[in-house]
């Protein structure tokens, strides 16, 4: 009888420490995601903006509308993001997107680890 006890409270602590260690993409919060449709020219692609609420947390690359662009750290420290995300450009030579599976998101690097966030960016006109 003791064991069952103790082994339903080892699997019980198993449970939540692994569900603690599964949510640390959750604990990135990203706000006010937005993103409209450019085209400049022969170049169309996406301005879009966004807020990390996390202090210290850069991030590396954003996917929208399966294409994936590297994220250059802003100059100044911020949480807002304002970038374009180039999906076809005639003035680039041999410009090809980034074409990724994964869903509207923003990749970061925390202690040496990729943690991918999905980010669910509204369209405006």
């Amino acid at each position: 009888m003791q064991i069952s006890k103790k082994s339903n409270f080892f699997t019980v602590v198993l449970t939540v420490l692994f569900l603690t260690s599964c949510t640390s993409q959750n604990k990135i919060k990203v706000t006010d995601a937005y993103y409209s449709p450019y085209q400049y020219g022969d170049e169309k692609g996406y301005n879009v903006h966004f807020i990390i609420k996390n202090k210290g947390v850069i991030p590396s690359y954003i996917i929208l509308n399966k294409i994936q662009q590297k994220i250059y750290p802003p100059e100044q420290k911020t949480s807002i993001y304002t970038l374009k995300v180039v999906a076809e450009s005639r003035k680039i030579n041999d410009f090809k997107p980034v074409i990724s599976n994964k869903e509207n998101g923003i990749g970061f690097m925390l202690d040496s680890e990729e943690v991918f966030v999905p980010v669910k960016f509204q369209i405006r006109k």
